[in-house]
């Protein structure tokens, strides 16, 4: 009997390394979200700076307009102004905007400007990490979603996870993450005027992307 090959039967190398979870990932333009936002953000810059504009001690949250379920990625936050009431990090659709990005079940990774980091609900998982105010130009957030490890770093300087020698690329020393579904990245505010400028891929970060990893957007390799 002789066989036939079909066209479309055979998947393509590409194809292969996709569903294997290898090779890079899609390219996709990502902002802050203006239809997943508390009324309470203002979306500037593109859709890349939000706001708090009005608000004391009320929560406020955005996502990003993009989600990931597999791979490993960075994206940064320049918080230009007040950061007392900020936490950024990576959270579920399900997370309410009124919510914060730390502390809920429905964040996989969360970091506030103290050194505090969170994966899901309940106390703190980690703290001790390198804290971020209104000067500091660049917090650099890593997430390795098919490992489930997180660290994140500061102005450039070390990796933080568990300790301040924690390596992304290899997951030495980072922190262990809730399995969550697709994630998005987020940020919230307590204060009006809070305020900060994100960074998912569409320029130039201060700190090297970990081997291995990519921004939020696939346009930068480590």
């Amino acid at each position: 009997m002789l066989w036939q090959v079909r066209r479309g039967m055979i998947a393509s190398p590409a194809a292969f390394a996709a569903a294997a979870g290898g090779g890079p990932p899609s390219v996709q333009s990502t902002t802050w979200n203006p239809s997943d936002k508390s009324a309470r953000i203002d979306l500037t810059n593109g859709n890349l700076t939000a706001t708090e504009n009005a608000g004391v001690a009320v929560t406020a949250m955005v996502r990003a307009t993009v989600s990931r379920t597999t791979g490993k990625f960075v994206f940064t936050v320049d918080p230009g102004t007040s950061t007392s009431g900020v936490a950024i990090g990576y959270v579920e659709s399900g997370l309410a905007t009124n919510a914060a990005v730390t502390n809920a079940a429905t964040s996989m990774f969360g970091i506030n400007p103290s050194g505090i980091l969170f994966s899901g609900a309940g106390p703190a998982d980690a703290t001790g990490g390198p804290t971020w105010d209104a000067s500091t130009s660049e917090v650099m957030i890593a997430i390795d979603l098919d490992n489930n490890r997180g660290a994140y770093a500061v102005n450039g300087g070390a990796w933080y996870g568990t300790a301040t020698s924690a390596d992304p690329a290899t997951g030495t020393n980072c922190l262990t993450l809730d399995n969550l579904g697709a994630v998005f990245p987020a940020i919230n505010f307590v204060w009006t005027g809070d305020a900060a400028t994100a960074n998912f891929g569409a320029s130039a970060f201060t700190k090297t992307i970990p081997v291995g990893f990519y921004s939020w957007d696939g346009n930068q390799a480590g």
